[in-house]
């Protein structure tokens, strides 16, 4: 195998015969290179395969604002989760794990801040970054929809999810509503015709109620007129007398499941899957360790964490800080894993 050879910025200059410290201003689209010098300069580097390194990109930017810079730079990754990590969401655990992973490989650390820590306030977060000179921020999904005051334009930052109500920053989060057309099309594909959904209210409504909108559009399509195929619960721990009913008047040949319970709850009542009734869960999250063996949507929550970094090192790339004019969502697609709670 040939050995890569990176390129450099001396050969950016030397193949559009300028000055290298044209070319690094030219690549940060400094307005003291006129516009179509600029360009043309951005052109070749991208025809010559040129990738700036994130850290040293970030470590050249505080030399030029005469910055301290020790050890990796950080990025900060806010969250409000329990401090308990057996209380923790395991969805969230796993996004912050693949956005860890991935700041190591481009050359950061990614360090936790907690909103609901002792003494911490939004003010106080924001003095402390700035401080620090923390300049790329990530906001994981917070309990609860809820809007974050910090000093923004300081910061490259982007959100994962939908739970940041304000500001609306770049976001990265999973294809919930393809996940869900996924699902459908696999359980149509394997004979079900009456397929239920099970939803938990709380974090349907955290996700924009996105499953929900491909099992409607799913209805449409296919001219399903029954009004109570969906079941919503708001306390999965109670709740079970409300599912033994919906069983009983929808009477699907297929669940699809966006909360832990169903499983559970299918064996309290006698019901096997896929005997009775096929199962399958709209996340890897959800999807209880007594179902291990149940079908279920891998939603690459890894994935979702690391394209995260991705997107806010992109933007300290581009020197680009504060609430965007025009923003952006990065969704990140899932995949059908099978499964014996379904038919084959």
């Amino acid at each position: 195998m040939g050995k890569i050879i990176a390129v450099t910025l001396d050969d950016i200059a030397r193949t559009a015969r300028v000055a290298k410290v044209t070319v690094s201003l030219a690549l940060r689209d400094d307005p003291r290179v006129a516009a179509g010098t600029r360009a043309r300069i951005q052109r070749i580097a991208r025809k010559l395969g040129y990738r700036p390194h994130a850290a040293i990109s970030l470590l050249m930017r505080r030399v030029r604002l005469r910055q301290p810079a020790q050890g990796q730079p950080v990025l900060a990754g806010i969250t409000s989760w329990s401090s308990r990590p057996q209380e923790r969401f395991s969805a969230l655990v796993a996004q912050f794990r693949g956005a860890s992973a991935r700041a190591r490989e481009l050359g950061f650390r990614l360090e936790e801040f907690r909103l609901n820590a002792s003494g911490m306030t939004p003010e106080r977060l924001g003095k402390i970054l700035t401080a620090r000179h923390i300049e790329g921020v990530i906001v994981f999904p917070f309990p609860e929809k809820r809007a974050l005051v910090l000093p923004w334009a300081e910061f490259a930052a982007v959100t994962v999810g939908y739970t940041l109500a304000a500001p609306t920053l770049n976001r990265v989060a999973t294809a919930h509503y393809e996940a869900a057309t996924l699902a459908l099309r696999e359980l149509q594909n394997r004979g079900y015709q009456r397929v239920g959904l099970v939803l938990e209210r709380t974090l349907s409504e955290n996700i924009e109620r996105r499953w929900l909108a491909a099992f409607c559009a799913y209805q449409h399509e296919h001219r399903i007129p029954e009004q109570h195929a969906v079941l919503t619960v708001a306390d999965t721990a109670t709740d079970r007398n409300a599912f033994e009913q919906w069983l009983s008047d929808y009477r699907p040949d297929a669940i699809l499941a966006g909360t832990p319970a169903p499983g559970r709850w299918l064996r309290q009542l006698g019901r096997s899957a896929p005997g009775d009734v096929g199962l399958a869960y709209l996340s890897r999250h959800v999807r209880p360790a007594g179902d291990a063996d149940s079908a279920y949507i891998d939603d690459r929550i890894e994935q979702v964490g690391a394209a995260a970094v991705d997107e806010v090192v992109a933007q300290l790339h581009r020197n680009a800080r504060g609430v965007p004019a025009v923003p952006h969502e990065t969704f990140v697609l899932n995949c059908w894993v099978d499964g014996t709670s379904v038919r084959t």
